[in-house]
């Protein structure tokens, strides 16, 4: 029986607190909107072997996620890694991250997509100026 997928993972949401070492340090390296393609895409490979992730950055407040070619998509899997996802936009400090499932393969879509949308740090910092 399958089980939901929380949207949060809890392994990688405790990593952002804990001095992280070892292969995946240079993730954390370069922490803002313009780093997540290079992370979710070292991530992506370093984790699958079928499957290619892209990362589109559509402005400073939004990306697109798509995995194309993946062989074998399950629900579980795109749970995880929706929230691998989030917990990429919470290590780089965005505020307010929200991702959504926007299309997929199991539905008779040609790719996974993912709409991530999140508040740029200079718009936070402009308010809290306020």
């Amino acid at each position: 029986m399958s089980r939901t997928v929380p949207s949060r993972e809890p392994a990688i949401a405790t990593a952002k607190g804990a001095s992280l070492v070892g292969v995946y340090r240079h993730l954390l390296e370069g922490s803002d909107a313009f780093s997540l393609p290079r992370r979710g895409l070292v991530l992506w490979q370093s984790q699958h072997d079928s499957g290619r992730l892209s990362v589109t950055m559509e402005s400073d407040r939004s990306a697109r996620i798509d995995v194309v070619d993946y062989a074998l998509p399950t629900r579980e899997m795109c749970g995880v890694l929706q929230g691998y996802t989030a917990e990429m936009f919470v290590m780089a400090d965005l505020k307010d991250p929200s991702v959504r499932k926007t299309s997929c393969r199991l539905d008779g879509a040609d790719v996974c997509s993912w709409k991530c949308t999140w508040t740029p740090a200079w718009v936070v910092s402009a308010a809290s100026n306020r």
